[in-house]
């Protein structure tokens, strides 16, 4: 098993063909310390009348933590980054939450407790287009 001091993790959520309410996918990406991915994966929420994309960005989230627990690489630090500026800053605690949004962050925050460390951080959208292109994969 390879050592890591630290992953990267790249989310992204789509919903189409409208927000809110269509079908809702997520694409992951995880990467080492170097910059080499270890996993590419998308997942499909599937289609909900109400569900909007700051909803499926923390799915996005949920979806890669999910993972990481159940390849065993929940012993390493790990750095979110994602597009959403508003997931970041809940997240992070800088905004607040609607009721919806903080049972979200709750959820994400049980999932982070399994980790020595998760960090959020926001990237412009040109930097998250590995994740983007996943999550936008199932439409095809």
């Amino acid at each position: 098993m390879e050592t890591y001091l630290m992953l990267f993790v790249y989310c992204d959520a789509s919903i189409a063909p409208k927000n809110p309410g269509g079908h809702c996918c997520a694409g992951i990406v995880v990467k080492d310390s170097h910059g080499k991915v270890l996993h590419k994966s998308a997942y499909s929420f599937g289609e909900y009348p109400q569900i909007t994309n700051n909803c499926g960005e923390h799915g996005a989230i949920w979806v890669a933590l999910q993972y990481l627990i159940q390849a065993k690489l929940n012993h390493h630090e790990i750095r979110v980054h994602t597009d959403s500026q508003l997931v970041v800053r809940q997240l992070n605690y800088e905004y607040g939450c609607n009721e919806k949004l903080a049972q979200m962050r709750a959820i994400t925050e049980k999932l982070a407790k399994h980790f020595p460390k998760v960090s959020y951080t926001w990237i412009p959208r040109e930097e998250n287009t590995e994740a983007d292109a996943a999550s936008r994969s199932l439409y095809k």
